[in-house]
């Protein structure tokens, strides 16, 4: 058994789920998938892809999700990608690292009864993490990016942090709610994670893998003197992550709960 509670899966059908995964994964981070943004080329904003490495981590195992998040990024790149950026190997570490990583968090975080402790522990760091952002855009007036200089202006910097307010609530008020639509669903059988177990874990790797492993390897293909800003903007992405993974990984628990263990 895994920590999903499947009966173990062959060789054979690991190697048939990690090929599944990866071809989605890859989909999903380069096609459906904000990439390359103009003033901040290093920001990316993808619609399930590292879910699906996360649950094929969790589900395989972390080589398997090591390999999976791996493969993905390559395919990614070299099939669906329209940049004119080099291919970067320590990108696709971060996609590596998120794959073997996320069974260990998710393992721990199962061992973690206590959904007190994991709000206040994800709410409060994520609290202090708005109130930095938000005084360093609130207390800049000019962003320095590859050699240009870009004018923030009052709009931009009531904008930014009330809009990473808007998805610090969602986040909140998205474990509250579905947390009942949780129970309402599972009513013949326990699933394998409460939401907030599966949120709490999310915020671990975001924060060690995305956050501050993540933006140290775009670091290395966009400059050292990047890595403040970069780290910046993906703790802002973060307050999207965070929900939106935590929907998808959910829902396809309540979708597969028919093959979880019973106890």
């Amino acid at each position: 058994m895994n920590i999903l509670g499947f009966k173990s899966l062959s060789i054979v059908q690991k190697i048939a789920l990690a090929g599944l995964f990866t071809a989605l994964a890859a989909i999903l981070n380069k096609v459906l998938a904000v990439n390359y943004i103009a003033a901040v080329p290093f920001v990316r904003i993808s619609f399930g892809g590292p879910a699906v490495i996360i649950f094929a981590s969790i589900l395989l195992g972390p080589l398997f999700g090591a390999l999976v998040g791996g493969l993905s990024d390559i395919l990614g790149y070299f099939v669906f990608d329209m940049s004119s950026f080099p291919y970067a190997p320590w990108i696709t570490l971060t996609y590596v690292l998120l794959g073997f990583v996320s069974y260990f968090i998710f393992y721990l975080a199962k061992k973690i009864k206590s959904e007190k402790a994991m709000a206040i522990t994800t709410y409060t760091t994520m609290s202090i993490i708005f109130i930095i952002s938000s005084l360093l855009i609130i207390f800049s007036d000019k962003l320095h990016l590859f050699s240009q200089e870009y004018e923030l202006n009052l709009t931009f910097k009531i904008a930014l942090p009330l809009g990473m307010f808007a998805l610090f609530a969602v986040i909140i008020l998205f474990n509250y709610f579905f947390k009942k639509y949780f129970k309402k669903k599972n009513s013949d059988s326990e699933l394998p994670f409460s939401i907030y177990q599966i949120s709490f874990s999310l915020f671990i790797l975001e924060i060690f893998v995305m956050v501050l492993f993540g933006s140290l390897m775009k670091s290395i293909l966009f400059g050292f003197e990047l890595f403040p800003l970069i780290v910046l903007f993906q703790a802002m992405t973060m307050f999207f992550n965070i929900p939106f993974t935590t929907f998808i990984i959910s829902n396809i628990m309540l979708i597969t709960k028919r093959y979880y263990r019973t106890h």
